[in-house]
């Protein structure tokens, strides 16, 4: 991204994408670079079996293949000092609408630290005033960057990442997010299985946000265990939505409900099944006539999110604040941990 003249801007203005209902003023720019994608790709756990501690069964998890930080040009930083900005991504409010874009470079203010996989590599950067706090900065380019600014626009839920800045610059448009370092794969590959009341947390979130896209005849399209976040306060934050589409009122949400299973399926038993299937392997730790097991069950079958948010496994008092310490464990596991095994009970 560099530049011989960091002042170089470009104008994009959201009020004038089309189909926002505004007669255009300012007009991006039509000869734009080949879009950059954010990858989707599902990094999941693979070779079933990691070494875990005692009577544990070794779980070691199957990787995908992953793009680097510059083929999909994900990119992170911050320049955010604002509470009430902050404030309000915690609760879930987009303040999209609030904020106005800065027509400059983002590196101006930002400095690359490391890349991370979160659904594809993106770069960790730091402000270069106060290097107190990091953040995620997605660019945007090419013919679809209307659309997936749209869809930033339009998707307004807390179980989804939310947009804290916007930068223009260079015939690219630079979203930034909050930064969550902890995703649903990092639980999966952590020793720790989870307890039915944890697993239904996590689980009943989702299907808080995939129920709310329903009712925006929105899909996700490509959830998985890498592009679901988790919070350390213990809230699921959902990314890649500016890649949802539109399906009508019709269509069966068969892609999301199925997803939904598999996500399921690795947070249970920590890998996928060879043959693709939904289901468990081993029932040592969830008995084959547990809500667990039934859960999973039924996104077989399911037509809606809808549908799976009303199972009995979700009736009991669901609680996020049980999500913590899964966040503290999968970031220092690599350092050295001691969990008692002979202490898990679902």
């Amino acid at each position: 991204m560099a530049s011989d003249d960091p002042n170089r801007h470009t104008i994009i203005n959201l009020v004038d994408i089309p189909g926002s209902g505004s007669p255009p003023i300012s007009p991006i720019p039509s000869s734009l670079s080949s879009p950059i994608a954010v990858s989707t790709g599902h990094v999941t756990p693979n070779a079933k079996r990691l070494k875990a501690p005692i009577k544990q069964r070794s779980t070691v998890t199957k990787r995908q293949k992953t793009t680097t930080a510059t083929e999909n040009a994900t990119l992170t930083g911050s320049n955010h000092k604002d509470l009430a900005i902050v404030q309000a991504a915690e609760q879930g409010v987009s303040v999209l609408d609030s904020l106005s874009i800065k027509y400059e470079s983002p590196w101006r203010s930002l400095r690359s630290d490391y890349e991370l996989n979160l659904g594809g590599f993106v770069i960790i950067a730091s402000d270069r005033g106060s290097e107190r706090d990091s953040f995620i900065v997605k660019r945007f380019s090419g013919p679809d960057m209307a659309s997936k600014l749209r869809m930033l626009q339009r998707i307004r839920h807390a179980n989804f990442i939310s947009v804290l800045q916007r930068f223009s610059f260079e015939d690219s448009y630079y979203a930034v997010f909050d930064h969550i370092s902890v995703s649903l794969a990092r639980i999966v590959t952590s020793p720790p299985y989870l307890r039915i009341c944890e697993l239904a947390a996590i689980l009943f979130q989702i299907l808080e946000a995939v129920s709310y896209l329903e009712k925006q005849n929105l899909e996700h399209g490509s959830l998985n265990c890498s592009n679901i976040l988790l919070s350390p306060r213990g809230v699921i934050k959902i990314t890649h939505q500016e890649t949802c589409r539109d399906i009508t009122s019709s269509q069966p949400r068969l892609t999301d409900v199925k997803a939904i299973g598999y996500i399921a399926m690795e947070l249970m038993q920590k890998y996928q099944n060879d043959d693709g299937a939904i289901g468990l392997e081993d029932f040592s730790r969830y008995p084959s006539d547990c809500d667990a097991v039934d859960f999973l069950a039924a996104t077989t079958s399911a037509t809606s999110a809808e549908e799976l948010i009303r199972h009995r496994l979700l009736r009991n008092n669901v609680q996020k604040e049980q999500l913590k310490w899964l966040v503290g464990i999968a970031t220092t596991a690599h350092i050295g941990f001691r969990y008692d095994e002979e202490k898990w009970e679902a």
